[in-house]
């Protein structure tokens, strides 16, 4: 199925072209912040930053049967609408989704493609791998991607009648729901023990029941996914040769040393030109690479006195956080 998905892709928008630039990110997030206990529902989204000209995107879904159970999935609203989709193929470990729609492409550049629900089905770490993740323009053509996956940790909570949390169910427990009685807006919330808004007689029966003595102080376990940090911070410009508002620069160093050179706050892709103020290409050979742009003279295409000249470009971090080059310089007279 998703052999003729992508065969189906390529043939059906074929002469239709969308440039790309950058590297989006698709990874693994969830909304729900509290753990989740054993029957608790857990949502996922399948989300995306730096994301442009994608019109399709098809992935995998890797989960632990003996964690999770699926229970249903579906495509999200950061294609266009009326997107065409198949219904998730659903195996023992694993969800495969895709769509697409066609010619169009998705206007933002993050979002979430896809949603997920799985029951809790056993309070255990696991992994949520994301597999196979490939983004298309409306011709067909794959994008750059990275992806990223999710993980499920485990969290011990203290029992609701530990109210202090420090491990034991005491006399201190008592005292500190006995002084909250009646309260509106307690400071400590763990004071309602059973969660019913009202902190009253209730929750004293609770924690008395529950002193060391009389037992039952089990801490219980339940289970939260880990959001992995991605970069939605765009490159910067840290250095160079020359800065934007230069004045007085020495062409004639420049043009002997037969470079110029610019540094970034991490590694980008791209592109930069020498231009003059009016937008003409200098001619100088431009590369970008690493931390790094650098513009290399081309014999005869020497830089000139009394003369603005302007760096323009643009360039992307990993993820597909761009960033436009622009830096201004003019260069001194002749002595």
């Amino acid at each position: 199925m998703k052999l003729l998905f992508s065969i189906a892709t390529v043939f059906m928008f074929l002469g239709f072209t969308v440039g790309s630039y950058g590297r989006a990110t698709v990874y693994v997030s969830s909304t729900q912040t509290e753990p989740l206990a054993v029957g608790e529902q857990m949502h996922l989204n399948i989300q995306i930053v730096g994301g442009k000209s994608v019109s399709g995107y098809e992935l995998t879904v890797g989960f632990d049967p003996t964690a999770l159970r699926y229970i249903e999935g579906a495509n999200a609203d950061y294609l266009p609408a009326d997107a065409f989709t198949i219904p998730p193929i659903v195996t023992e470990n694993a969800v495969y989704m895709t769509a697409t729609s066609g010619v169009e492409v998705a206007l933002a550049r993050e979002g979430t493609l896809a949603t997920l629900t799985f029951e809790v089905v056993a309070a255990k770490g696991s992994i949520i791998k994301l597999m196979d993740v490939i983004l298309s323009d409306s011709a067909g053509m794959p994008l750059p991607v990275t992806s990223q996956s999710g993980q499920i940790v485990t969290i011990v909570l203290p029992p609701n009648w530990d109210v202090n949390e420090d491990g034991r169910v005491n006399i201190l427990d008592l005292t500190l729901v006995a002084s909250n009685l009646n309260a509106n807006a307690p400071e400590n919330p763990r004071v309602d023990v059973n969660k019913d808004g009202n902190v009253n007689i209730l929750d004293l029966v609770l924690v008395a029941q529950n002193l060391d003595a009389a037992g039952g102080n089990e801490p219980e376990v339940r289970v939260k996914l880990v959001v992995p940090t991605v970069d939605n911070t765009a490159p910067t410009v840290t250095g160079g040769t020359v800065f934007d508002g230069d004045e007085d620069v020495d062409s004639e160093a420049i043009n002997s040393d037969g470079e110029i050179e610019i540094t970034f706050s991490e590694e980008v892709s791209g592109n930069i030109a020498l231009q003059t103020e009016g937008g003409d290409d200098v001619g100088w050979f431009g590369k970008v690479e690493g931390n790094k742009g650098t513009l290399e003279l081309v014999k005869g295409k020497e830089i000139g006195n009394e003369t603005t000249y302007v760096i323009a470009g643009k360039v992307a971090d990993a993820t597909g956080n761009e960033t436009e080059v622009s830096i201004t310089f003019t260069t001194k007279g002749k002595e």
